[in-house]
């Protein structure tokens, strides 16, 4: 019946005579429908054709590769020029082929921050343009809560180039940065926006915190030991300041083998009070 399951490259069955000829002209669309499918209905992969695909890969790669450096070079030279609008574009255009690109996007950040110093808009022109950047940064924590880290971060960086100071867009990008497992692009972030603000006391704490966590404890105690410098007598800041310069001098050497001798411990930090607890 015209109805039935056919199998592909399997002929229906033949109308018999005692239907009549009507029923046998029904039949025959079907019968031409299914007959000229083959039994296979998907060409079969060969061994040639994986080695070929795999270098039409390989070639693709090569090709974004030089597209990268080639739309990075010139975004360095659009800056140096002082062209910042072209040079953000660019870089931007650059990471959206790899975002692992870390030179161009600590590159990126500078520019973004230098032209937001340059233009030297007011306070309350800044307020409006954060205001009217409002449906952005919901879609974007959208975004976040829904796990799409990759284009919160895009969003995030959008923001960041209208005003890379503002503290939730820059926190936006930082849990994104950091729900995507790419510490690197929170440090490049930070690191930027600390050398602009060097006396931004809760920068500089975040640096720190950002360099703790990344296990680069040198770093840590220098920006703990600043932003002590800023605000001397806070409990918490020298805290902070001996935790990092004790794993700092862990991570240095020497601490195995001073471990479990009198005074050892002495001789490896600074802090006599620690030292004095841990030996």
């Amino acid at each position: 019946p015209e109805g039935a399951y056919l199998r592909p490259g399997r002929r229906p069955p033949r109308a018999r005579v005692r239907f009549g000829a009507r029923h046998a002209a029904n039949c025959l669309p079907i019968a031409l429908k299914y007959s000229i499918l083959p039994a296979y209905p998907y060409p079969k992969p060969t061994f040639g054709a994986s080695i070929e695909q795999g270098s039409f890969m390989a070639d693709d790669t090569r090709k974004i590769e030089r597209q990268v450096k080639n739309l990075y070079d010139k975004g360095y030279t659009a800056y140096e020029r002082g062209n910042l609008d072209y040079a953000i574009r660019l870089l931007r255009d650059a990471l959206r082929l790899n975002p692992d690109f870390y030179e161009a996007r600590k590159l990126l950040r500078i520019a973004q921050i230098k032209r937001f110093l340059t233009a030297k808009k007011s306070p309350l022109a800044v307020q409006l343009a954060d205001l009217l950047a409002s449906p952005k940064l919901l879609k974007a924590k959208a975004l976040l809560a829904r796990k799409k880290y990759a284009e919160a971060m895009a969003l995030a960086d959008d923001l960041l180039g209208q005003n890379p100071f503002n503290t939730q867009f820059c926190d936006l990008f930082l849990a994104a940065a950091e729900g995507a497992g790419d510490s690197d692009a929170a440090l490049i972030t930070l690191e930027a926006l600390s050398e602009a603000q060097s006396g931004n006391l809760q920068l500089l704490l975040r640096l720190g915190k950002a360099y703790m966590a990344a296990g680069i404890f040198g770093q840590a105690a220098d920006c703990f030991a600043k932003a002590n410098a800023l605000k001397p007598g806070n409990l918490t800041i020298q805290r902070l300041q001996k935790d990092a310069d004790a794993k700092n001098t862990m991570s240095a050497g020497g601490w195995e083998a001073n471990a479990g001798k009198v005074g050892g411990y002495v001789q490896l930090i600074r802090n006599k009070e620690l030292a004095a607890k841990l030996d």
